[in-house]
């Protein structure tokens, strides 16, 4: 096939992909809006409906081990369309069939099985958390025109990807100071721990939110709840994505294209990469990286 051509076998991959991850995302997240008549419906006691919160993601933990090796032999792609399909079945199986906990327990499972579906490349950038509704990076625009807040700072983190041959997406940093009193709730949770590398990848950085920065009442916290008076501010650094495959697999171009977008540091692609870049951009590659190509 010509460079530039398409087939229709390969528009209806794209058109699949594009339905399939729609699909998954309207159904993954009625469900809290939805908890408060589950209780009602299904008698649901406190801890049931925690068990119905937090499966999706424990089902979709189990499953990356085993649904991410497959794509070392068959199209990443198609794999992502399978394990969504299975997403939206759970969902519709959610909607249609459920009628008590363990109905709802089997189907969020599934549902969660589905998500371990992904591609190898790197990461995407600016992801936030998974249970909320900026789970895309949310423009500032609309958060100030909807909230009493001013933007001093919004930034990629440098070296907040998990190093890796496909490097996590990068965190982001919110500075945010507030143009009114208000109250402010963090649901930044991984703040004590990190996300995982896969296939030899690195740890990115994790969660973390200060409040009323650079003040005597500078705090450090996690999942954490106040209010903020007119003028006050915090500071929220979202967590990277974990790496994929070992660094030292990831092509010099790869990481020379980081070093210059600022994605990684210098030092990063010293110490992780392994690739030495001079401030005039020429780069040499370190013992480790070459004995590790057996050069």
């Amino acid at each position: 096939m010509r460079p530039g051509t398409t087939t229709p076998s390969l528009v209806f991959l794209i058109g699949a992909v594009c339905v399939a991850q729609v699909l998954a995302q309207l159904g993954a997240f009625t469900f809290f809006a939805l908890l408060p008549t589950f209780f009602h419906e299904w008698s649901l006691s406190h801890s049931e409906a925690g068990v119905l919160n937090g499966i999706i993601f424990g089902a979709y933990a189990l499953s990356v081990p085993f649904i991410v090796p497959l794509t070392d032999r068959i199209d990443p792609r198609r794999i992502y369309v399978c394990a969504v399909g299975l997403t939206t079945c759970s969902h519709l199986g959610m909607a249609l069939f459920a009628d008590g906990f363990w109905d709802g327990f089997v189907f969020r499972a599934l549902a969660g099985i589905g998500w371990g579906g992904t591609y190898r490349h790197d990461g995407a950038n600016a992801l936030q958390h998974p249970s909320t509704s900026s789970i895309r990076n949310t423009s500032i625009e609309v958060l100030e025109h909807t909230c009493n807040v001013f933007h001093e700072r919004l930034e990629l983190i440098t070296d907040s990807a998990g190093p890796g041959k496909h490097r996590g997406g990068l965190g982001v940093r919110r500075d945010v100071s507030f143009s009114a009193d208000s109250e402010i709730i963090s649901q930044g949770k991984k703040s004590k721990t990190l996300a995982w590398g896969l296939k030899g990848g690195g740890e990115p950085s994790r969660n973390e939110m200060v409040v009323w920065p650079g003040t005597e009442k500078e705090k450090r916290v996690g999942m954490f709840r106040t209010f903020m008076k007119k003028g006050e501010s915090f500071a929220n650094f979202s967590a990277g994505g974990g790496g994929w495959g070992h660094p030292y697999e990831r092509t010099i171009k790869k990481i020379l294209a980081d070093v210059k977008n600022e994605y990684i540091s210098k030092n990063s692609a010293r110490d992780d990469y392994g690739v030495i870049v001079a401030d005039d951009g020429s780069w040499s590659e370190t013992a480790e990286r070459l004995s590790h190509h057996g050069k």
